[in-house]
């Protein structure tokens, strides 16, 4: 059964609240929570998340129905991170047949992946 743009839009937000959410509370900050809509200047679906050095990180969740594309959804990211001024982007992208948290795919190119163990 193929998706309507509304059913997409909601499992898009009911993902977007899901990893909101679980980052919330693995990370004990209950600032977290899904970031308001900027149009062009987008900064990512979730906001308040933070490295330890306190530098912004720019989270965009994708619930595409176990499809994956990486390449656009981290160049997505590299941009929010951008509007954000945040250290770097992150993709979490739903798992297909799990609905937990940290089950989710987390996915960023290798130079992302740097910014974020440097914390610069």
């Amino acid at each position: 059964m193929t998706r309507s743009r509304s059913s997409a839009k909601q499992a898009g937000t009911a993902f977007e609240q899901l990893v909101a959410d679980g980052l919330a509370k693995e990370l004990g900050n209950p600032d977290i929570d899904r970031a308001p809509r900027k149009g062009s200047k987008d900064i990512g679906d979730v906001a308040n998340v933070r490295h330890a050095s306190g530098a912004r990180v720019a989270i965009e969740a994708k619930d595409y129905g176990g499809k994956l594309e990486p390449t656009t959804w981290t160049r997505e990211a590299s941009v929010e991170a951008d509007n954000y001024q945040a250290l770097c982007g992150v993709v979490v992208a739903k798992r297909r047949g799990t609905r937990r948290f940290e089950d989710q795919w987390v996915l960023m190119t290798a130079g992302e992946f740097v910014k974020l163990l440097r914390g610069s």
